[in-house]
């Protein structure tokens, strides 16, 4: 899957908690609890092929997972991660907006950009 076995392993090695996100990028609520649930386990074989763990967390894409889809996912195991922070970037991919967005974040008193890279 791109070549990410050794970014994977290297971060899982560095002590960083591994995530699923699905395999295909699915609306988690629009394909249903079953295929979701395909989705991950998908996603999960290929973490266990590339780097020799399965994981527990799952962030949903675009943040979506209402109630069947949060049931669901807990009932077989899985603990649902969200985000704290979206700077939008993503959105807005000039080299402008990305360093704006950057300066925001560092000028936020307690939060070095070291951590919230690692938080993204």
């Amino acid at each position: 899957m791109w070549k990410l076995d050794k970014y994977m392993h290297d971060a899982h090695a560095a002590g960083h908690q591994i995530g699923l996100h699905t395999w295909d990028h699915v609306h988690m609520d629009e394909v249903g609890p079953s295929n979701t649930l395909e989705n991950i386990e998908k996603m999960n074989a290929w973490l266990q092929e590339a780097i020799g763990v399965r994981s527990s967390f799952v962030r949903p894409p675009y943040g979506q997972c209402e109630e069947e889809c949060r049931k669901s996912l807990v009932r077989n195991g899985y603990t649902i991660v969200g985000w704290a922070l979206n700077p939008l970037d993503w959105i807005f991919a000039t080299d402008q907006k990305v360093q704006s967005s950057l300066e925001i974040i560092d000028s936020w008193k307690g939060f070095p950009r070291e951590q919230w890279y690692d938080m993204v």
